[in-house]
C-alpha cells in the first residue's frame, strides 16, 4: 500500500488536505462537553455510507459520529473539532473519544477496503496531532489512549460486543502503522508481508503459544485466518470467541483448526 498525504485540521475544526471528505454539520450532537480527545473508536456501519450520511443528518434519529468512511475511501466528516461538540457515538465515550464509522456493505466480516485504511489513518494521525495522544492500539476505555474498538466500551458505551467484529478489529496493527508512515513522511511504510500459509492444529498447543513460536501475535494470525479461509463454522466461533473473551488464546485449541499464519 503506499502512503497516503498528510492531513491536517484548519483554523474552524474541519479535516483538509490530500483525502477525499465532504463536510457537513449534523443536527444530533451535544453543543458542548468534549475536551482533549483520548483517542479514535473503530466502528462499523452495518451498512451503506449514503445510508449512514442520511441518519447523522436526520434528527430524529439521535445518532453521530465524527467521522464516516465510505469503501472507497471518500469520506464525511460531521462536526469540527476545537468546538466543545460530542457526537452521539459510543454513549459514556463520547465525551472523550471520537468515532469513525465504516462502511460494510451490512457485512462486518469483510475487511476494511484498502481504500478506508488509507483514509482511516490519515484520519487518526491527523486527530493524534491535534489531541496529542499517541498512535497506538488501545482496548482501555477508561484510561487509555489511541485506536480502540466500540466494543471495548462494554455496556457504557452502548453494549455493541459485535461493533466493529473480529475481522475488522484485527485491522488495527495496518491502520497504526500506516498512520506513523503518514507522519514520517513515508520513511516506515510497511514491508510487504510474505505469502499466507496454512497451519491445521492437533488440539495440544494455544494461540498464543503459536503465534509466540511464530515470531507474531494471535490478532494477525486471527485475521489471516478469517481473510484467507473459507470460515468454516469451527473457525468462525473460535475467531470470535476469542475476540469476545469466552475463548482463552492461552487454552489449548482444538484439533482440526485451518490456521493461516504469516
Amino acid at each position: 500500500m503506499s502512503v497516503p498525504g498528510r492531513c491536517h485540521f484548519d483554523s474552524d475544526g474541519w479535516l483538509q488536505g490530500p483525502v477525499s471528505i465532504t463536510h457537513v454539520m449534523t443536527p444530533n450532537r451535544y453543543n458542548s462537553g468534549f475536551g482533549t480527545g483520548r483517542g479514535v473508536v473503530l466502528h462499523t456501519e452495518a451498512g451503506y455510507e449514503a445510508g449512514t450520511v442520511a441518519t447523522f443528518m436526520n434528527p430524529a434519529a439521535q445518532v453521530s459520529a465524527f467521522f464516516s468512511i465510505a469503501q472507497s475511501g471518500a469520506c464525511h466528516q460531521y462536526l469540527p473539532v476545537g468546538h466543545g461538540y460530542c457526537a452521539w457515538s459510543q454513549e459514556a465515550g463520547n465525551e472523550a473519544w471520537r468515532g469513525v464509522e465504516d462502511e460494510d456493505g451490512t457485512h462486518p466480516s469483510v475487511p476494511l477496503t484498502a481504500a478506508q485504511v488509507a483514509t482511516f489513518a490519515q484520519i487518526l494521525e491527523a486527530c493524534s496531532a491535534y489531541d496529542g495522544f499517541p498512535l497506538q492500539v488501545t482496548d482501555d476505555p477508561v484510561n487509555g489512549h489511541g485506536l480502540i474498538l466500540h466494543s471495548d466500551g462494554g455496556v457504557a458505551w452502548g453494549d455493541h460486543l459485535s461493533c466493529p467484529g473480529p475481522v475488522r478489529a484485527a485491522q488495527r496493527p495496518a491502520i497504526i502503522a500506516l498512520a506513523m508512515s503518514i507522519r514520517s513522511g513515508g520513511t516506515v511504510a510497511p514491508s510487504p508481508a510474505p505469502s499466507p500459509r496454512e497451519w491445521v492444529t492437533a488440539g495440544m498447543s494455544s494461540l498464543a503459544s503459536l503465534a509466540s513460536q511464530e515470531h507474531t501475535d494471535p490478532a494477525t494470525i486471527l485475521h489471516l485466518t478469517a481473510a484467507h479461509s473459507a470460515y468454516p463454522a469451527n473457525i468462525s466461533a473460535y475467531v470470535n470467541g476469542v475476540f469476545a473473551g469466552t475463548i482463552s488464546s492461552s487454552a489449548p485449541m482444538p484439533e482440526g483448526l485451518a490456521l493461516w499464519l504469516p
